[in-house]
């Protein structure tokens, strides 16, 4: 299979480009960074210019799989929602020829689609929420040409750039999630690129449009039940 991942070389897309590897995958990774890597593209897809970078290069091939595991870093709502929103769009509609029949789309979601977290501007939200709204559009209307389209929304996961912070076992946070997560643990990114790995396989060809959340559970415990685990409280209440 031939797999392409946008922001594949780190975080998060960094293990999902080597668990696709692992099963065989000939995968490349895009970024603006300039790496010599045969199989990496440098391209900046919030431009036509760097669209055009990419489908030159797969014009004599056929794609199976697109990830798109990138996220813009800046405070520039109008610079979010063009990378995040407008450059998704223009490369699928800008590669959808080169598409084998039954090719996969895997877009990585962000709870902040339906909660509020303080520390992310509006544009991260209303841009995550977008990318929801878009999985179904796609899996609509590429459905015809057997292309799926599904979202992975990552909880609070593991990753590569964060491992120190999250292995320290004076970490109060960490035990925290830990103690309020049904599974009992912290998600691994490996937990997020096995279902990918999963829904980019001939065994879910008939999963598309659908948003699943990767978090042990946590998303399904109460607000009221994570308050009395977390905070002492009176016996009355």
């Amino acid at each position: 299979m031939i797999s392409i991942i946008t922001g594949g070389i780190s975080g998060i897309g960094s293990v999902i480009a080597t668990t696709l590897r692992t099963r065989g995958d000939e995968v490349y990774t895009v970024s603006r960074r300039k790496i010599e890597d045969d199989n990496h593209i440098s391209a900046d897809l919030s431009t036509q210019e760097g669209i055009k970078i990419l489908s030159s290069k797969f014009k004599d091939t056929l794609i199976d799989n697109l990830i798109f595991a990138h996220r813009y870093r800046g405070t520039d709502a109008m610079e979010e929602f063009q990378l995040t929103v407008k450059s998704v769009n223009d490369l699928i509609w800008g590669i959808e020829q080169l598409f084998n029949f039954h090719g996969s789309i895997i877009i990585l979601g962000s709870k902040a689609s339906n909660l509020v977290f303080s520390e992310q501007p509006y544009s991260y939200h209303a841009t995550r929420g977008a990318l929801q709204s878009m999985t179904s559009y796609y899996a609509v209307n590429l459905g015809k040409k057997g292309i799926r389209c599904n979202c992975v929304i990552p909880g609070v996961v593991t990753k590569p750039e964060n491992t120190r912070y999250f292995e320290d076992e004076s970490n109060s946070f960490k035990t925290i999630l830990e103690d309020i997560t049904p599974m009992g643990r912290l998600s691994k990114s490996e937990d997020v690129s096995y279902l990918i790995r999963f829904l980019c396989s001939q065994d879910a060809q008939n999963i598309t449009g659908q948003c699943i959340t990767v978090d042990g559970g946590l998303s399904l415990v109460s607000q009221e039940d994570i308050g009395r685990e977390t905070f002492v409280m009176d016996d009355d209440l």
